[in-house]
């Protein structure tokens, strides 16, 4: 029998979420009013980290003049940067530009990305995480909320920024988050006092966060009642996130394999923390060319 193809998983993806009412709602609201939805904020990006994302500089706006002396005026409001085209976050829109983006294992781009252990510096909110799903289309976020932890893990939400290809850079048209797991080690040791024991876990968080979105998503498909089960913080917290925020639905419900790692670590060696092998390990001689 013939597997599935991306167009039949996308048929099939969008008629199961037609009726969802998040949906359904934000769809009326839209529809209603036809206006466009809101662009997100790209603005705040350091210069190391737009030169890397292929980004120009900010043209030069020049200030206003000083208020005469008794008189006041309103400062002028900043102008946020745009580069490149707007996503558009119409679910079905959204949904079939990710179909048509996939990572290298030939998946869409997951909800969750996974901190790789290359790299030292810490994570904390205002990070720039970049997150590869294929040589030449990374995408990137900005960390905005500590979620959770456990004794070895963290969560948080981030900003998605936008996208960088080869065909140049494409930011989302509205706000939409992802979410970064991260090992404890690399967040401040804030993280770990008493006061954030209100977020703790007493388990491995990966799958723990997996199964929330997916009871998340069963709960808004009516497949899932949710007076069934302990709502917890994090429960609430995805489920607010789904409900004001329906194209995060076009994400994949799990956890990216993509390498994921920081804009501030762009420098860092790749030989960086590794225990070298013995010299006779490679008798070629090109161990002692990496140290």
């Amino acid at each position: 029998m013939r597997s599935p193809g991306p167009t039949q998983d996308l048929t099939s993806e969008v008629s199961s979420l037609r009726s969802s009412p998040a949906l359904s709602v934000r769809s009326l609201s839209s529809s209603s009013s036809g206006a466009a939805p809101p662009p997100s904020e790209q603005g705040g990006l350091s210069a190391s980290v737009a030169s890397v994302m292929g980004i120009p500089p900010a043209p030069f706006i020049p200030q206003a003049p000083a208020s005469p002396p008794g008189l006041s005026r309103r400062s002028p409001s900043p102008t946020s940067a745009r580069y490149g085209p707007l996503i558009s976050l119409d679910f079905v829109v959204f949904l079939q530009w990710l179909m048509t983006n996939l990572d290298q294992r030939g998946m869409r781009q997951a909800l969750f990305w996974l901190l790789s252990p290359i790299g030292v510096c810490l994570v904390h909110p205002g990070s720039i995480i970049i997150h590869r799903l294929r040589p030449g289309f990374e995408c990137y976020g900005r960390v905005t909320t500590f979620l959770m932890k456990s004794c070895t893990e963290a969560v948080f939400q981030m900003r998605v920024l936008g996208w960088q290809t080869t065909r140049g850079w494409c930011a989302p048209g509205g706000d939409l988050f992802s979410y970064l797991i991260v090992p404890l080690a690399r967040c401040p040791r804030e993280y770990s006092q008493t006061g954030w024991n209100y977020f703790h876990y007493a388990f491995s968080l990966q799958q723990h966060v997996v199964d929330i979105v997916h009871n998340v998503r069963a709960m808004l498909d009516g497949q899932l009642n949710p007076t069934v089960g302990h709502v917890d913080w994090a429960t609430a917290w995805f489920m607010l996130t789904h409900l004001t925020m329906p194209a995060v639905r076009a994400f994949e419900p799990s956890i990216s394999n993509g390498l994921t790692f920081m804009a501030d670590d762009l420098s860092t060696p790749l030989r960086q923390g590794m225990a070298m092998p013995p010299p006779g390990f490679n008798p070629n001689g090109l161990v002692s060319i990496l140290v």
